[in-house]
């Protein structure tokens, strides 16, 4: 097919006089492209018309997917057209055949066809509308992006600390169920059973309910004072245990009387669990 026939199948030129179509086919160069073939990179002087005949162009700039240009259109310069440089990069998106025309050819085509020139100016006019409304777009999910990214920070430092939590809840159970077998080894009374409950019943109770505030000296006096004691009744990492058992407001009265009670040896375990 002739390029003259591929110009009448054009919205904007099928109206126009023979003549005037085949001067205007005979100032164009057919340009054929593969899928992923460039027709112009951005920055790259914008000194041609393209007509596209068949497939499609789409046009990238700074990753994103500016606009699609296909069979049928007229872009590139346009007359009258301010556009010095691409505003972004072409890519084939299938095999593409189309006309270009030098810019020099302007001057001659207003004056042969003053109608299609009409018509080119409004479709400029639709251009920079439809280019303002995709980087409008563009920025819109730029924004988008940021907003995510924000949310998804305020939502993972909630969520780790969530995670955390529920792997040290995890390793607590696990140590309370090894306790609880240690401590059913021992055989207690129903009395000393009891105290054991208690013990522990009042003691978390005053932890929950206010904490021990102490100044940083005498917290460190406590401590090593309960450490000791723990240690001299063999309690395992009774350096550990010791800032808990201050923090829940344990004396060391309680603890001789909880040991007077069921005796040194299931201490740890009482204390542990």
């Amino acid at each position: 097919m002739s390029m003259l026939e591929d110009l009448r199948k054009i919205e904007i030129f099928k109206d126009q006089p023979e003549e005037q179509l085949a001067w205007l086919a005979q100032q164009g160069t057919e340009i054929r492209l593969e899928t992923g073939e460039s027709l112009f990179e951005m920055g790259a002087p914008a000194d041609r018309m393209f007509v596209f005949f068949e497939g499609e162009l789409e046009l990238r700039r700074d990753g994103y997917s500016m606009v699609y240009i296909g069979a049928g259109e007229v872009s590139g310069l346009l007359p009258f057209s301010r556009m010095t440089h691409f505003f972004a990069t072409s890519y084939a998106v299938s095999p593409t055949r189309l006309a270009a025309f030098s810019s020099q050819i302007f001057p001659e085509m207003s004056q042969r066809m003053p109608q299609v020139i009409a018509r080119m100016v409004g479709l400029m006019s639709d251009r920079v509308r439809e280019v303002t409304r995709m980087g409008e777009q563009r920025e819109k999910l730029a924004a988008l992006g940021k907003l995510s990214a924000g949310l998804a920070h305020e939502l993972n430092n909630p969520a780790a600390a969530a995670r955390r939590a529920a792997s040290a809840l995890g390793q607590i159970l696990a140590a309370a169920r090894e306790n609880n077998v240690n401590l059913n080894r021992f055989p207690f009374s129903p009395q000393q059973r009891e105290y054991i409950a208690r013990f522990e019943r009042t003691t978390g109770e005053r932890a929950a309910a206010s904490p021990v505030k102490l100044n940083s000296l005498d917290q460190s006096d406590r401590e090593e004072q309960l450490a000791t004691l723990l240690e001299t009744h063999h309690v395992p990492d009774a350096w550990k245990m010791a800032p808990v058992l201050v923090e829940a407001g344990l004396q060391s009265a309680e603890l001789d009387a909880l040991i007077a009670q069921i005796g040194p040896e299931p201490l740890p375990e009482v204390l542990g669990r």
